[in-house]
């Protein structure tokens, strides 16, 4: 028992290590819809890093996790896979770049549509994870904090999916990223050179 210096409470400090076996616990799949942003914004520098992004995040997956690629422009749209969620597997990661590196970048931005196209991979999913790769600057739709937060707000509601949201790009809005991160659930970071991509991704 430690008394406080200026006569507050007393507290008490325990130290509980609980007895589980751990290799005896289930370990529940991951499913994960990761977002690229592929519109006009930025230079190729920058494109190519959110490419990188991607890239690590996806193989930073387990290969009993679950996941979809979604590119995000004036329309999302789902590159890989087909319906569904396809396996962390080499195999289905490489298919999924593969679709990614295809894509010829150009085009406005409506960030506030990409989430209810990627939250409907995830519907009904035991751990639910929807990861953001971009500058988080819309061109078209909801252009202002507040309106992509309402909208952001809305489209996770009913959902056990978290946010998460990966800056990237000198000119990302890392404040706006944030903040629809938190009301997501999630975290937000930041990715400047192809080097954090991998270290970003091993906290996701």
């Amino acid at each position: 028992q430690v008394p406080g210096p200026q006569g507050e409470a007393s507290y008490v400090m325990l130290r509980y290590t609980p007895d589980v076996d751990w290799s005896q616990v289930k370990q529940v799949p991951g499913h994960v819809v990761v977002v690229v942003d592929t519109s006009a914004g930025g230079d190729d520098a920058d494109r190519q890093l959110r490419a990188d992004a991607a890239e690590a995040i996806l193989r930073a997956l387990s290969t009993s996790d679950r996941f979809a690629l979604v590119s995000s422009d004036l329309v999302p749209r789902v590159l890989y896979p087909e319906s569904g969620l396809a396996p962390a597997d080499e195999a289905g990661i490489a298919k999924a770049l593969e679709k990614l590196a295809g894509i010829r970048a150009g085009g406005a931005t409506d960030l506030g549509a990409v989430f209810d196209v990627a939250l409907q991979r995830l519907h009904g999913s035991a751990q639910p994870a929807l990861v953001y790769v971009g500058d988080g600057r819309p061109t078209v739709g909801e252009l202002d904090g507040d309106a992509l937060a309402e909208r952001v707000t809305r489209s996770l509601a009913g959902s056990s999916a978290r946010l998460f949201t990966l800056a990237v790009g000198s000119d990302a809005r890392h404040a706006l990223l944030s903040r629809l991160a938190r009301i997501g659930g999630g975290g937000s970071f930041r990715v400047d050179v192809s080097e954090q991509a991998v270290q970003e991704a091993l906290r996701f």
